[in-house]
């Protein structure tokens, strides 16, 4: 009864903060794009950042509200097919504005289409550089790359940063799991971007995959089935 209670709260609080945040986040840009052509390069780097940590609290909200959903069964896909060259550019400009501190570099490949929830693999992309920024030191490289890999296509994002030991990466995809490492304590989080990764590929029968070593970077990867 008592998760019942949390799962409504949380669904109805995500609900509800998502509407006024998409209204400041329309104020933002509206008001990004006027500073833009005055040339005022104060407020253009003010507006930024707003509009920067409005995204990463959209995103959030998001991972409540489905998080929310996935403990009560409820969590659906729209599937359709996707132009996986597209996305991942859309996904690389927005990552490139709201995360100007690291090099978000595209591997550039041919399209490839896949059958998925496009809302929901973009929010599994977003996660997982959120998490590539959070762990890797300011200035380095974040780099997205999609390719053939048999009948599927494969999506990695690679980054230099901390690494993850042997012992964490059995746990990470846990709900609530935090990295332990003293280099770290001080990142905000909650556990549950990654949970929400693993569980948005299973339901796409998928799974993530990663490669880490302490101290040299770590690159997660998935496999959705080509469409022709």
């Amino acid at each position: 009864m008592a998760e019942r209670q949390k799962s409504d709260f949380i669904t109805i609080a995500s609900h509800e903060l998502k509407t006024p945040l998409t209204t400041i986040r329309a104020y933002v840009q509206m008001l990004l794009s006027r500073v833009s052509e005055e040339g005022d390069s104060f407020k253009i780097n003010a507006l930024t950042r707003v509009d920067r940590q409005v995204n990463k609290m959209a995103l959030l909200i998001q991972n409540f509200l489905n998080n929310a959903r996935l403990a009560d069964g409820n969590l659906q896909l729209e599937k359709a097919p996707i132009d996986m060259r597209l996305l991942l550019n859309e996904v690389a400009n927005d990552a490139k504005i709201l995360s100007h501190t690291h090099k978000v570099i595209l591997i550039d490949t041919e399209n490839l289409f896949v059958m998925a929830d496009q809302q929901k693999i973009t929010q599994v992309l977003e996660n997982l550089i959120s998490n590539a920024v959070k762990y890797s030191a300011t200035g380095t490289q974040i780099i997205m790359r999609c390719e053939k890999y048999g009948n599927n296509v494969r999506v990695s994002i690679s980054d230099q940063g901390i690494g993850i030991s042997k012992r964490d990466q059995g746990k990470m995809f846990d709900r609530f799991y935090r990295v332990r490492n003293e280099n770290v304590k001080n990142v905000a989080g909650f556990g549950i971007g990654l949970y929400l990764v693993a569980e948005i590929l299973r339901l796409h029968e998928s799974k993530i995959y990663v490669e880490s070593k302490v101290d040299e970077g770590t690159k997660f990867y998935f496999d959705l089935p080509m469409i022709r």
